[in-house]
């Protein structure tokens, strides 16, 4: 084998490599730009699309759904004795974070009227025997964050644990 002569190897006229350079460079950039940022907004429109139906969710299970928004409705309450009512030991320490009764009345003593949840929408139910977990997604001030309850069923009634 021959080696390629210099001059068929160089950019210069004749040669045989295509370099990006000048507006090919702008124009390449500019289109994969341009994928990255359609792909982006794909993945943003099926992540803001699974919402689910709050109703078919609902249906499942009706009294895993008034758990977890009678939840929300004690904690915008600041009603210490609701909560606890519909949280087990490992729910105070796995959901909340919190170790005793004492540290969650002082946190709902602190709690702020920017601290309301205005809403709760729940996108799905997910059933396992005596275990439950809901996907929701709760709307406070100008914002919607989602929000994950796992649940146990003790005598049939449930109970945030996680």
């Amino acid at each position: 084998m021959r080696p390629i002569p210099e001059a068929a190897s160089s950019s210069a006229p004749g040669g045989n490599k295509r370099r990006l350079s000048g507006p090919r460079v702008v124009l390449a950039v500019g289109v994969a730009a341009v994928v990255v940022a359609g792909l982006v907004m794909l993945l943003g429109f099926f992540v803001a699309a699974d919402r689910g139906d709050p109703v078919a969710a609902c249906q499942k299970e009706p009294a895993v759904c008034a758990t977890v928004r009678d939840f929300v409705t004690a904690q915008n309450e600041r009603d210490l004795e609701g909560m606890l009512e519909l949280l087990t030991e490992d729910g105070l320490v796995n959901f909340l974070g919190i170790a005793s009764a004492e540290e969650l009345e002082q946190r709902l003593q602190s709690l702020t009227p920017a601290d309301h949840i205005e809403s709760v929408e729940i996108n799905r139910v997910s059933l396992d025997g005596d275990r439950a977990m809901v996907v929701a997604r709760l709307k406070q001030r100008d914002d919607e964050f989602p929000a994950v309850y796992r649940l146990i069923r003790d005598d049939g009634d449930w109970f945030i644990d996680g």
